[in-house]
């Protein structure tokens, strides 16, 4: 019997796969792409562009072995024309290519003032980025997080900011698969200034970049940093309030600790209007959202109507954000209403228990 062996040689191609997360082609930003080979061969590479509203264009470049391409994003990309930044998604059969990309500002003093930041390798994309650095002077200039969709589908993603141990806001937007989204910093957490820092959460993969711009238009940029999730800040909910006896009365919040408890009587006169607002809240969650198990509020004497207006069973509470809610009657008629207003949250108890005694005029 003769035995024949059979000896099948499988050859794996490696391939270089590279991401340039915001490349610029506009009248303040020009983009200048770098790819660099340092392999004994050439290498081919194609490189597609993709802007957030779905533009995409195709450039293929061939680079010489121990040379570097280094071209005008204008130049690669003619048909995107000047707009907003893209994102662009390097490949090639060849191996340990590497790059980077350059934002020259042209709206500075200089008419040129350059910011550099290195290719991302997409399998470093994950679920949450960090953006370690991403401030919001008070003297001019802005920061920008920037993230780019590399799952399949469309990306829900969050913008969680961090200023001084807690999460100062949050920032929701949906980014289709394949593409980037950017936005500066104070538009995103309107009211928030000084440092932050940032995480991005997403239920698809992402990428990530950051940037700087001082007073000038001047850039600078670096690269987001994949973390395993959102900084485990113990969740708190607190609540300002003020006392408001008369209808369109600007109040002053005054902070207070909860459970809130409160007893007062109040004469007061109300002419030309049913209702009377006697007390505003503002409940503010960090580090976790808050869900409204019970709201309740009565007149214990029935002499008039009571309602919480703004909050109601069932409603969250998101972190970051905050909720405004206040406490109502009518007319008593002379007579004196005994008002009871309560607002239970899941994982904390009763947060207010508003109590007031209210007796109104007749008129």
């Amino acid at each position: 019997m003769r035995l024949i062996l059979m000896f099948i040689s499988v050859s794996v191609v490696a391939q270089t796969d590279l991401v340039y997360p915001w490349v610029t082609n506009n009248s303040q930003y020009r983009g200048t792409i770098v790819v660099v080979n340092p392999n004994p061969t050439s290498a081919s590479v194609t490189l597609v562009a993709r802007r957030n509203n779905g533009n995409v264009a195709t450039a293929n470049r061939t680079i010489s072995a121990f040379e570097q391409l280094v071209e005008d994003a204008g130049i690669l990309f003619p048909s995107l024309g000047e707009g907003p930044g893209f994102a662009v998604r390097l490949t090639s059969s060849s191996s340990d290519l590497t790059g980077a990309f350059v934002v020259n500002g042209t709206a500075s003093p200089s008419g040129n003032s350059p910011a550099q930041a290195n290719v991302i390798d997409p399998s470093s994309a994950s679920d949450f980025v960090m953006y370690s650095y991403l401030p919001i002077p008070t003297d001019g200039g802005n920061s920008a997080p920037v993230v780019v969709n590399l799952g399949g589908s469309e990306a829900d993603v969050t913008f969680h900011a961090y200023q001084d141990g807690d999460e100062v806001g949050s920032f929701a937007v949906m980014v289709a698969a394949g593409r980037p989204y950017a936005q500066v910093t104070s538009a995103m957490f309107p009211g928030v200034s000084g440092d932050l820092y940032v995480v991005a959460e997403s239920d698809q993969p992402v990428v990530g970049m950051a940037f700087i711009f001082n007073s000038l238009t001047e850039p600078s940029m670096s690269n987001a940093t994949p973390v395993s999730g959102l900084p485990p800040i113990p969740g708190s909910l607190s609540m300002e309030t003020s006392s408001c006896p008369f209808l369109n009365v600007l109040c002053d919040w005054d902070s207070t600790s909860i459970p809130y408890s409160r007893t007062s009587t109040s004469t007061v006169s109300i002419s030309g209007s049913n209702t009377i607002s006697h007390g505003h809240f503002r409940l503010i969650a960090k580090g976790q959202d808050y869900v409204v198990s019970d709201v309740m509020a009565i007149d214990e004497n029935e002499i008039t109507t009571a309602e919480l207006s703004g909050i109601q069973t069932g409603q969250v509470i998101k972190a970051g954000q905050n909720v405004t809610f206040s406490a109502q009657s009518g007319r008593t008629g002379g007579q004196q209403a005994k008002l009871h207003y309560v607002v239970d949250v899941q994982d904390v108890g009763r947060v207010i228990d508003y109590r007031i005694n209210l007796t109104s005029n007749k008129e």
